[in-house]
């Protein structure tokens, strides 16, 4: 019998690759019955909205959200309302979930920093526990613990002789191409290889050419890649490769999904993020921290052997359990 036996959740979070779906099936395989609802709209209406004014996108999404609730019957059997970021939920939307919900626990996570989603920080005191993945987040609001994401890996990456030593893969934003172009030029001058696998769009591709940094002015379209890369590529470069490039957003503390699924398959990972440096699970033999102003690489972190990192508390069956006992 699972640990959630019977108990009813109501999950509110965004449609984000399919980490919604997993959240949803492993806390069915824990026995719950959980009733999925998207906390905004994804629609053209809403993305035309959105450009006009934020407001205006969140009041239009808001009137489906509480649409979507009252299709919910039988409210006072929830155990629990499980909200992950909740970039769109306002006090008032709250006030009315908790009359829908009169005996759920209200719980609530973070994965992005809250310094990019201000209006979720006004109502953190309206949850029954809260939690984040930014350490920052953590020291600036008392109410909120720390809890890093998750990974989904059950078994390490198969051993095999790797093609590439480094590897991206990654959506091309703030300064990720500049720093791929000097991580590049460091793996030259080292006899090293580099594979960037950076995603963008068309569009997005020739407005930085054009308007963008002085970086961009050279790029060449075969630099980018033009459509998602499915999970299975991903495993696959990850296994073919001695490090994985992880290049966090700027500004934001908490570990990526990227950096988590790295190391729960047992390779090594090259970061900007310095904050892993204050995890249980950082070795410097399996991490190299880099400077994303002056990337520099240590061509003798290829040579040590990984140190396997204990990722099994951040393994998703184990992750979710957690925001409920």
């Amino acid at each position: 019998m699972g640990i959630l036996q019977h108990k009813k959740i109501l999950f509110v979070g965004p449609i984000f690759y399919d980490y919604h779906l997993k959240i949803s099936a492993t806390l069915r395989e824990h026995g719950a019955e959980v009733y999925f609802v998207p906390e905004r709209e994804y629609g053209f209406i809403y993305k035309v909205l959105g450009y006009l004014h934020k407001a205006l996108a969140y009041a239009y999404s808001n009137i489906h959200f509480l649409r979507n609730l009252r299709s919910i019957k039988d409210g006072a059997s929830f155990g629990f309302v499980f909200i992950v970021h909740g970039e769109t939920i306002t006090r008032t939307l709250l006030l009315k979930m908790k009359r829908q919900f009169p005996n759920a626990k209200f719980i609530n996570y973070h994965w992005d920093s809250l310094k990019f989603n201000h209006r979720a920080a006004l109502v953190l005191d309206q949850y029954d526990a809260a939690y984040s993945f930014d350490r920052e987040d953590v020291k600036k609001y008392p109410f909120l613990r720390y809890k890093p994401l998750f990974h989904n890996n059950e078994h390490p990456a198969v051993p095999s002789s790797p093609r590439y030593d480094m590897v991206f893969i990654g959506v091309d934003y703030s300064d990720r191409y500049q720093i791929l172009q000097q991580l590049g030029k460091e793996a030259g001058r080292h006899g090293l290889t580099c594979k960037p696998m950076l995603i963008t769009s068309k569009f997005s591709f020739y407005r930085k050419k054009l308007l963008g940094h002085k970086a961009y002015r050279a790029a060449k379209a075969d630099e980018f890649i033009y459509e998602k890369i499915p999970y299975n590529t991903f495993v696959q470069l990850t296994n073919e490769s001695s490090a994985v490039i992880d290049i966090n957003f700027e500004g934001q503390a908490g570990l990526t999904m990227r950096t988590i699924e790295v190391l729960s398959m047992g390779k090594k990972l090259i970061t900007t993020n310095p904050y892993i440096m204050e995890e249980a699970f950082y070795s410097p033999d399996s991490v190299l921290v880099i400077d994303r102003s002056h990337p520099v690489i240590d061509p003798h972190f290829f040579k040590r052997q990984a140190s396997p990192a204990n990722m099994s508390t951040l393994l998703l069956r184990n992750w979710v359990t957690e925001f409920f006992v």
